[in-house]
């Protein structure tokens, strides 16, 4: 009776270590379940979030491009030239736009059109020939609607820049620039150098023709007046002799001879 109710006991109790061990397992596989189904939305959202961020950056991108195509364009856009966006800082409206390397004697053509403007704060693009060193600097002659003389921009790096800004003061005209190296530059200095270099080799000058001036005044000497010479052409004077009287005949109708010294008169 007793190795019965031992074994009853035994039996019940490889049941409940069974049942336990069923649950166990089962629990272990609905976890298992679960976190598969949290990796694979987190591989979901991660996707989608990527997904998102693609599609805002093409958004962004294609944004961008439509308003870089509405800016005006100067020069020619070859593969390989350089892109500026160039913006004019003055207070008035350019224009014209003309660019030369530097050293050269004249300037290229308008790179405007015939009508074309850039106003004031406008930013446009210009393209610079790809052949440009990476030194070259370049001079940029302006004309500003209402003012009669042009305005120059002297020894511009524009082969190595991204940015430029077209500006005035201190009675001088310069580019202020982002390399494109993203570095910030100014032609500032240069070109208030330039001015005070110019002005004063203009006093040297002005100095110096004074000096021959005033040197030349010290050895001048008043001529004395030279008195006139006057000549008179002689007048010839015509006298018309008066004719001899003739008197008339003798009434006897002879003649008669006088002497009269050593002439002879016959009446």
């Amino acid at each position: 009776m007793r190795i019965k109710s031992f074994a009853a006991c035994c039996v019940s109790g490889i049941l409940a270590l069974s049942l336990v061990a069923c649950g166990g397992s089962n629990q272990a596989k609905e976890e298992s379940v679960k976190e598969e189904s949290a990796e694979v939305q987190e591989t979901k959202d991660a996707k989608q979030e990527k997904d998102t961020k693609q599609d805002e950056q093409e958004t962004k991108s294609e944004a961008k491009e439509e308003k870089k195509d509405e800016r005006q364009v100067l020069g020619t856009e070859d593969e390989g030239a350089v892109e500026i966006a160039l913006t004019n800082g003055l207070e008035k409206q350019i224009v014209s736009v003309s660019l030369r390397a530097t050293g050269e004697e004249s300037y290229a053509n308008n790179l405007l059109s015939e009508e074309g403007s850039i106003a004031a704060g406008e930013e446009v693009r210009l393209f610079v020939a790809a052949n440009a060193a990476e030194d070259a600097t370049y001079d940029v002659l302006v004309k500003v609607e209402g003012e009669d003389a042009d305005v120059e921009f002297a020894e511009v790096p524009l082969a190595s820049i991204s940015k430029a800004t077209l500006m005035q003061g201190d009675d001088v005209a310069y580019v202020d620039y982002t390399t494109t190296s993203g570095e910030e530059g100014s032609t500032k200095d240069a070109a208030v150098a330039r001015k005070q270099a110019a002005e004063e080799a203009a006093a040297a000058e002005a100095a110096a023709q004074q000096e021959a001036q005033d040197a030349g005044a010290e050895q001048y000497y008043e001529p004395e007046p030279v008195q006139e010479e006057y000549y008179y052409e002689p007048v010839q004077e015509y006298y018309e002799p008066e004719p001899a009287p003739v008197e008339a005949p003798s009434e006897t109708g002879q003649s008669e001879d006088a002497c009269a010294g050593d002439v002879v008169l016959r009446y």
